[in-house]
């Protein structure tokens, strides 16, 4: 590459500059980006930066790569990058390595190194000089990229006006700011491990003339709209497109875990309500913003991200994500999605586009879920903040049993962690260690800290024991009690009320359901067996969560009990019908009861069937019995495939259900004593189940 340096004039407010080939991109939603190519020099690696070095408002360094696996790096990339004893990749015999680009870009910082939401203003300008026309874009003090016009080059737009520019001539200059000085920053969102493993091998004298003469490719990006008047008119901010730039390179890392994928996307309102929940907890007046060591939200694998793996968090940003897109996706769902976020009140500040014809884009079906055009996600932000957060912030940490592990937690942190390091000691060292990883999700390597971990859980967990059943921390759980919320709120969405307000009454009906000892589980507490418990292992499907959800609501077919949420709901808005409320509630706890005891039926007849034959309960004739009226049934079926008019042999069913009547009758019994009511079970009491067939 030939670059005319004559035609480039050094201004000595420019501190670093680089000279490569230019290019152009848009990112989903119209964000345009454009990049440098070039290559660095080993010790030119000092003037790029580690995202964690950083920071937003909303903690950037927990959503763009925060956290380097320094001995990762060491141990294997540095390794692959100079191979010892001459061994491995690198070496004369496996004829070198090469590196990826390192994907790096531009940002604007204030004081303290904090990241700024957009750069200064574009200032454009055209000149003729002994060589032709030259080009300068300069975002004033930061950064200023120059390019020169060439014939048949590559088109370009300016100012309305498409010319034509040398792109592989571009030059670039930057004023990057030293330590906490405001300034510009070149932030490694791709290779940081990379980049790690390089300082380190050019940091110590024994690797560094393995090294001496790397060239390091780098490939320099931008967002040139993100200036602050265009941001003040809705133009997309710099954390936003780093967010979007960082999922688009990792996409098919295993580096990236499910968790960043969620954090670090803003493509559905699930991702928005998620980030926005982490953001919450780490208000300084919430927990003195420490809740966000009670959640799972970086754990690095996909599988993983899904449970609760650690016996001291609430609850897991995977599990919270999950239910929301199961729930929110769907036709009612986007409705109910609707009511929750009040979109009615944005309505007129939402744009959509125009079609061919100048008229106003209608928004897609999928919205407001998902197909977000990027000038209107501020505004669903909005929204989420103000109206879907505040109700999954209240069932888990205002939901009685939930609030009690919270409070649990932070005794057990005073009383184990934090009084230790006033006393100066060495414990007071390890101590203080133990609540950065807690609080800043540092890795822990010391054994000390390992060892203190462990009697800070095993202190912790005996003493959360007794505080709720073992149930409400498992992921089936919690999606069932959001599912059950989701099915409250869609309920009595029609009366319009506050969402929040009609959650905290929900809240209401959960507690009162664990409180009545319906999920405590137990080889005698038949009802749960089959459909939520496989023994005394919980099951992970799809029904045992909605049976779960069936149950919690089912507590509204008492009475007495609908009477006191029916006082709650008037209190919200005393324009209510009570007395229709009140209908409306116990209709929907004995019609969740029903559903659950149908299903119940039909798992129970689905187990009997599948392991009737080694049961040891029945007697070999029965087996033999049993055997001969399922191949009736099959072949009836098959039969039936092929004329419409056949009828199904049932006796195979009917039989089924005869041998299973007597434990569902007692599981009947047993959740009817629970529940406070029986009326809704009528329908199995005295049908063909109580039939003698012996």
């Amino acid at each position: 590459m030939s670059i005319n340096r004559a035609r480039v004039k050094q201004k000595a407010k420019w501190n670093y500059e680089q000279f490569g080939c230019f290019g152009q991109y848009s990112c989903s939603d119209s964000l345009p980006i454009e990049f440098i190519t070039t290559t660095l020099q080993i010790d030119e690696l000092a003037n790029l930066t580690y995202a964690k070095n950083i920071r937003t408002e909303l903690d950037f360094e927990l959503l763009i790569q925060r956290d380097i696996d320094e001995k990762r790096a060491i141990e294997q990339i540095s390794k692959y990058i100079s191979p010892e004893n001459g061994t491995g990749y690198g070496t004369v015999k496996n004829n070198g390595v090469f590196l990826p680009p390192l994907v790096v870009a531009v940002v604007n910082t204030i004081e303290g190194k904090v990241l700024s939401d957009a750069y200064p203003d574009l200032i454009s300008n055209r000149e003729v000089d002994n060589y032709g026309v030259k080009f300068t874009f300069e975002w004033e003090d930061l950064f200023k990229v120059t390019m020169f016009e060439q014939s048949k080059g590559m088109p370009y737009r300016i100012n309305d006006e498409e010319i034509e520019i040398d792109s592989k001539n571009v030059h670039v200059e930057f004023y990057l700011g030293k330590d906490n000085e405001k300034g510009g920053r070149l932030v490694v969102i791709d290779g940081q491990h990379r980049l790690f493993a390089l300082n380190y091998l050019r940091h110590h004298h024994e690797h560094k003339d393995k090294i001496k003469n790397l060239i390091i490719p780098v490939c320099i990006l931008y967002s040139p709209t993100s200036t602050v008047s265009n941001v003040q008119d809705n133009a997309p901010k710099i954390p936003d497109v780093l967010r979007k730039l960082f999922i688009d390179v990792n996409n098919n890392a295993k580096t990236v875990s499910g968790h960043f994928k969620i954090l670090l996307s803003d493509d559905d309102v699930g991702k928005l309500t998620c980030s926005s929940f982490c953001s919450s907890l780490l208000e300084d007046d919430f927990y003195d913003g420490k809740a966000l060591s009670l959640i799972e939200w970086n754990t690095k694998t996909d599988k993983e991200s899904k449970t609760i793996s650690k016996p001291y968090t609430l609850t897991s940003i995977g599990v919270i994500y999950d239910v929301l897109a199961d729930l929110f996706k769907t036709k009612s769902g986007k409705q109910v999605l609707e009511y929750i976020l009040n979109i009615d009140e944005i309505t007129e500040k939402l744009d959509f586009g125009q079609d061919g014809d100048g008229e106003s884009r209608p928004y897609s079906a999928d919205f407001p879920w998902r197909d977000i055009p990027y000038n209107n996600k501020p505004l669903l932000k909005g929204q989420v903040n103000k109206y879907l957060t505040p109700c999954i912030m209240s069932i888990f940490f205002e939901t009685d049993f939930y609030k009690k592990f919270v409070d649990q937690y932070f005794d057990t942190r005073k009383n184990k962690l934090e009084t230790l390091i006033s006393t100066r000691s060495k414990q007071s060292q390890i101590a203080e260690a133990l609540l950065e990883h807690l609080d800043q999700f540092t890795d822990i390597e010391d054994k000390h800290v390992q060892r203190m971990l462990s009697d800070f859980i095993s202190e912790f967990t005996d003493n959360t024991k007794l505080c709720s059943p073992e149930i409400v921390r498992t992921n089936v759980f919690q999606k069932a009690v959001i599912t059950a919320w989701f099915n409250f709120l869609s309920y009595f969405s029609k009366y319009e009320l506050i969402p929040l307000d009609v959650t905290k009454i929900f809240i209401s009906v959960l507690e009162k359901s664990v409180s009545s000892s319906l999920f405590i589980n137990s080889l005698q507490n038949l009802y749960l067996q089959d459909c939520i418990y496989d023994g005394l292992k919980i099951l992970p499907t799809k029904e045992s969560r909605n049976q779960i959800a069936r149950l919690i609501l089912s507590k509204l077919g008492s009475g007495d009990f609908s009477k006191i949420i029916s006082l709650k709901m008037k209190d919200i808005n005393n324009d209510l019908n009570e007395d229709l409320i009140f209908e409306e509630l116990q209709s929907l706890g004995g019609t969740n009861a029903s559903q659950f005891v149908k299903s119940l039926h039909n798992t129970q007849i689905k187990a009997f069937t599948k392991n009737y034959k080694s049961n040891t309960d029945l007697s070999a004739i029965e087996i033999q019995e049993l055997i001969k009226l399922e191949e009736n049934r099959s072949r009836s079926i098959k039969a039936k495939r092929n004329d419409k008019s056949i009828e199904v042999d049932d006796s195979f069913i009917d039989k089924v259900k005869f041998y299973i009547n007597i434990d569902f009758k007692l599981a009947i019994d047993q959740l009817s004593v629970l529940l406070g009511y029986i009326s809704v079970f009528d329908e199995f009491i005295g049908d063909d189940t109580s039939e003698d067939q012996s």
